[in-house]
């Protein structure tokens, strides 16, 4: 896992919040649409949001991302279950 720098950025309300800062890391593909990287412990998810997929069996949503199902998280001890629609 990549160590990261932080750095303070002020936001557009003036204030201050300290972000993690690097090279763009590079994500691994995890499931549909979505992508993920593990620094420092954390997991960072990487979704197309303007990605449009399958129309759900109901035909009220479309599908965005999702992982089918719980799935583990290579470099963690955690899971992710994630569905990500839209109308």
């Amino acid at each position: 896992m990549a160590r990261v720098p932080m750095t303070n950025q002020k936001t557009p309300e003036g204030k201050t919040m300290a972000i993690k800062t690097a090279e763009t890391p590079e994500f691994t593909i995890f499931s549909e649409n979505v992508e993920y990287v593990v620094i420092d412990g954390v997991v960072l998810l990487k979704i197309d949001a303007s990605r449009r997929g399958e129309r759900s069996s109901s035909g009220k949503s479309i599908r965005v991302a999702t992982t089918n199902g719980f799935k583990p998280v290579p470099g963690t001890s955690v899971f992710l279950n994630l569905h990500v629609y839209t109308k």
